[in-house]
């Protein structure tokens, strides 16, 4: 007995084997303080017919007021009828021992999609009452022995459109859903989210109707012509932004022209599917997620990294490889041992050259993911002092380079703390 009067009935019954509660439309019978109730529920494999592993026998009292749902020439306090949208019609017999004025109502009808309708027509007055908004009131007669009322729930499906558009890199909560019916309306909207919760309802409206500014999710819109017995329902999701994070370092980041061995670009990026590597030296190219690749000339090359992500979104990091000729001292930078670095107050650095002849040179300071901080260039240096003031910058490591004559020579790392 409880399973029948329980907020969210199990209904079980011979072969009944589903434990999932679905949705339920109590009938209630109230007057002469008697109480009594029925139950409807939507089963895509019900019918309106008797069926034992659906329906459940109704215990008549006959002292007592009683509704039953007929189903046949069968009285049920239970009733399994076919899931909606469909047009649903069942008599009920309502039976007292003495006349007198009941009222006939519903619950449960909100649970049901939106634009049910449910009406309750009395065949001895011929008068129509919507249940979803009204409880019915009349005289009931002790020698009433038919099926007196017939109750139609009624949901047809609407024609409906969505659309959906997805947020971007740059405007992470720019998604937007967007719905409308394609009947004459106008049209009630309410949107939930995954938890059913409602995030927007709007009545009336005679055109479409959207859900603004979302980040990721999903979501459920209903509609239903306003006034009208019908529904559309459609759960939508919206993909949440892929931001990549480029990273690589190489190994080793210094290697000798002509020696065979290769440059090591070891990937770390995060939230990446896609890679676009340039070597820096004007030809070489890759799109592999940790390429291999042989210089073949020697020069300090920045190399650079495009990754991105499921999303198309876009992240770039860069660091530089040095690429040493040994055949000739043609190729090497003049005084290449000449230049020192030298360690002074905190977070202070005094470059010293020591050159042999004037030259052309050029300082330059980036962070570990190859970013240029600071560049300085400098014409006819021999001997002489430049000093860095690493005070204003973030802690972290820093790579000092320098060349001379457009020839790499000594890069330094410097530990801000």
């Amino acid at each position: 007995e409880s399973d029948k009067v329980s907020a969210s009935p199990v209904f079980r019954s011979v072969n009944r084997t589903n434990t999932v509660a679905p949705p339920v439309v109590r009938l209630y019978l109230d007057g002469r303080g008697d109480h009594d109730e029925s139950a409807l529920y939507f089963d895509s494999s019900a019918t309106i017919h008797y069926e034992s592993q659906y329906d459940v026998y109704k215990l008549r009292q006959t002292a007592y007021p009683y509704l039953a749902i007929m189903n046949d020439t069968v009285e049920c306090s239970i009733s399994g009828v076919p899931a909606l949208p469909n047009n649903i019609k069942v008599w009920l017999r309502v039976i007292t021992d003495t006349t007198g004025t009941f009222t006939i109502s519903a619950s449960g009808l909100t649970d049901l999609p939106g634009g049910t309708c449910a009406v309750l027509y009395d065949n001895y007055t011929g008068v129509s009452t919507d249940l979803r908004s009204s409880v019915y009131t009349c005289t009931l007669y002790d020698t009433t022995a038919i099926s007196r009322f017939l109750l139609t729930i009624n949901a047809s499906l609407l024609n409906a459109s969505t659309s959906l558009t997805n947020p971007a890199c740059l405007n992470r909560s720019g998604g937007l859903l967007t719905a409308i019916g394609l009947n004459n309306g106008p049209w009630n909207y309410v949107w939930q989210d995954s938890s059913g919760s409602v995030l927007r309802y709007t009545q009336n409206r005679a055109g479409a109707d959207s859900l603004t500014s979302l980040t990721s999710g999903t979501y459920t819109v209903q509609i239903n012509t306003a006034g009208q017995c019908d529904y559309f329902e459609q759960t939508l999701t919206i993909q949440p932004v892929s931001i990549p994070v480029a990273a690589f370092t190489i190994q080793p980041d210094t290697v000798l022209l002509g020696s065979g061995t290769n440059a090591t670009f070891l990937n770390t990026s995060t939230n990446a599917v896609g890679y676009a590597w340039n070597f820096g030296d004007g030809t070489g190219t890759s799109v592999s997620g940790t390429p291999l690749y042989v210089y073949q000339n020697a020069g300090i090359f920045t190399v650079s990294l495009v990754t991105s992500s499921a999303t198309s979104c876009l992240d770039s990091c860069s660091h530089t490889v040095t690429v040493i000729d040994p055949t000739g001292v043609a190729n090497h930078p003049p005084a290449a041992a000449a230049i020192s670095l030298l360690t002074g107050p905190a977070d202070v650095y005094t470059l010293v050259f020591e050159l042999d002849s004037p030259s052309k040179v050029r300082v330059s300071l980036n962070d570990m993911c190859g970013k240029d901080l600071t560049t300085k260039s400098m014409s006819d240096v021999k001997n002489g002092q430049l000093q860095l003031d690493l005070s204003s910058f973030p802690a972290g490591v820093y790579l000092l380079g320098t060349t001379v004559e457009n020839k790499a020579n000594k890069e330094f790392k410097l530990v801000k703390k």
